[in-house]
């Protein structure tokens, strides 16, 4: 797709070029899912601030098979937020 878009005058060429960037490096010590991501309260009976469609990857243990979900997620603490695995 890059390669049309470049013989269609839409995107210039980067081959070869290095692009200026930044490396963030957050560490389990300064991780607060409260500070990083903004908290969103849905509804006003709302129990808390929650990650809605957070991407949650889960791996079966017996067949090893992968499943790739979107919850809406309850931020409890810092670090780990929870699934809501009510009806909806």
């Amino acid at each position: 797709m890059h390669q049309t878009h470049q013989r269609c005058g839409l995107a210039a060429s980067t081959a070869g070029r290095q692009r200026p960037r930044k490396e963030v490096t957050i560490t389990s010590d300064e991780l607060d899912l409260r500070q990083l991501v903004p908290q969103i309260l849905s509804n006003p009976e709302d129990g808390g601030a929650y990650l809605n469609y957070g991407l949650v990857i889960m791996k079966d243990p017996d067949t090893g098979l992968r499943n790739l979900g979107i919850y809406r997620m309850l931020i409890r603490c810092s670090m780990l937020p929870r699934k809501f695995l009510g009806s909806i």
